[in-house]
């Protein structure tokens, strides 16, 4: 996985999976490792909860931060879901070991301690944790 910045990498290893999505191509069905994360409509009532804004310290929810994130039932609209039946996020990929993405503890752990207040991690870890993984 490619990743922005440090942040990116903490809240990854924290909430993010790799699953499998078959795709029938014109040489068959083809089986790709794609990224995925829990479910959030799983407790749709979780979106509309308030949390406190890191940035604005403002409180806000999911469905005022993020309206395009809505449910229909237990179905995230608009989702692509993994054959195990997660939302995918992106593709994984083989690399050819030219760039390599670390994870450190620390970096994370002070993260953690910081309450998130950085990057977009805020959002993201706020629908991940909804139904991790």
């Amino acid at each position: 996985m490619y990743h922005c910045c440090s942040p990116c990498v903490c809240d990854a290893n924290d909430y993010v999976r790799v699953d499998t999505k078959t795709i029938t191509t014109a040489d068959g069905a083809q089986s790709y490792n794609v990224l995925v994360m829990g479910n959030p409509c799983e407790h749709p009532e979780k979106l509309t909860e308030t949390f406190t804004d890191p940035f604005s310290h403002e409180q806000s929810s999911l469905s005022q931060s993020a309206p395009e994130l809505t449910c229909s039932g237990n179905v995230l609209e608009g989702a692509t879901v993994s054959d195990g039946g997660h939302p995918i996020i992106g593709l994984f990929f083989a690399s050819d070991g030219s760039e390599a993405n670390t994870y450190d503890a620390g970096t994370c752990a002070t993260r953690a301690e910081s309450g998130y207040a950085s990057g977009m991690g805020q959002l993201f870890r706020q629908v991940a944790q909804i139904s991790p993984l």
